[in-house]
C-alpha cells in the first residue's frame, strides 16, 4: 500500500508522543490537585497553515490537543500540546507531507484573566513564546507511475514559535482563543528538499505561519 509505510511510522511516533503528553498531564494534575493556586485547562484547536517550502507557499491544516496551567492572579500561563499537521502540496500532486508536533509554550496575558483571577476580566490579548519537537514525513512519487515511490524523507527537528492572540471567556469554565502564530523550523527537510543539496529548487528553510482557533475547559 502506498501510504502504509508513512502511516505505520507516524502511528508509532504519535503513540510515543501521546505517552509523553499523558505523563506530563498526570504530573501536572498531581501538582494542581495539591494546590489551590493552580488551575488546569484542557482543550483543542484547529489551524490553517501556510508553509514556506521549496515547492513554494503551500496550504495545510492542523489539529492540536492542548493543556494549560493557570496560576492565581498571575498574568502567566503554561501550555503543552500535541497534534498533527497535513500539508497540501498544490504544486506537486506527487508529494505528501505530514507533521507531528509536541510542544510547550509560555503565554503572557496582558490583563488579569482566568478562573483564579479576582479581577473579573472576560477577555485578554496575549503573547506566547515557546518551541516544538517536530516529526516530519514526506513521500515523493513518480510522475509517470504514481503508484511508485521514488524517495521519502523523515526525521526529527525543532522549531521556535511565537504567537499573538485573544482569549475570551464564553462561560465561567470555557475559554475561546484565537491567535496568529509563526513557527520557525531549524530544518529544510520537512518538504523533502534540502537547502544543502544540489537541488536547484531548494531555496529556503521550511517555516510556517498559521491562524488558530480553539476552546479550553477548566477541569
Amino acid at each position: 500500500m502506498i501510504k502504509s509505510d508513512w502511516y505505520n511510522s507516524i502511528k508509532t511516533t504519535s503513540i510515543n508522543m501521546k505517552k509523553l503528553l499523558i505523563l506530563s498531564i498526570i504530573t501536572i494534575f498531581s501538582i494542581s490537585g495539591r494546590s489551590q493556586s493552580i488551575a488546569s485547562k484542557l482543550g483543542g484547536s484547529v489551524s490553517g497553515i501556510l508553509i514556506n517550502s521549496d515547492y513554494g507557499t503551500l496550504p495545510g491544516f492542523g489539529l492540536m490537543l492542548e493543556h494549560r496551567l493557570e496560576f492565581i492572579d498571575s498574568n502567566f500561563e503554561l501550555k503543552n500540546n500535541i497534534g498533527a499537521e497535513f500539508i497540501n502540496n498544490v504544486n506537486s500532486k506527487y508529494a505528501y507531507h505530514y507533521i507531528i508536533k509536541f510542544g510547550a509554550m509560555g503565554e503572557y496575558n496582558f490583563l488579569k484573566f482566568g478562573l483564579l483571577s479576582r479581577y473579573g476580566n472576560n477577555w485578554t490579548p496575549y503573547l506566547g513564546i515557546g518551541g516544538n519537537l517536530i516529526y516530519y514525513y514526506t513521500s515523493l512519487y513518480d510522475r509517470e507511475n504514481p503508484q511508485t515511490r521514488t524517495s521519502y524523507d523523515k526525521g526529527i527537528t525543532f522549531s521556535a514559535k511565537g504567537s499573538l492572540g485573544i482569549k475570551y471567556k464564553i462561560s465561567p469554565n470555557t475559554i475561546l482563543h484565537a491567535e496568529a502564530a509563526f513557527d520557525y523550523s531549524f530544518s529544510d527537510n520537512i518538504d523533502g528538499r534540502n537547502i544543502d543539496s544540489k537541488d536547484p529548487l531548494s531555496t529556503s528553510v521550511d517555516h510556517m505561519a498559521m491562524m488558530t482557533i480553539g476552546l479550553s475547559y477548566f477541569l
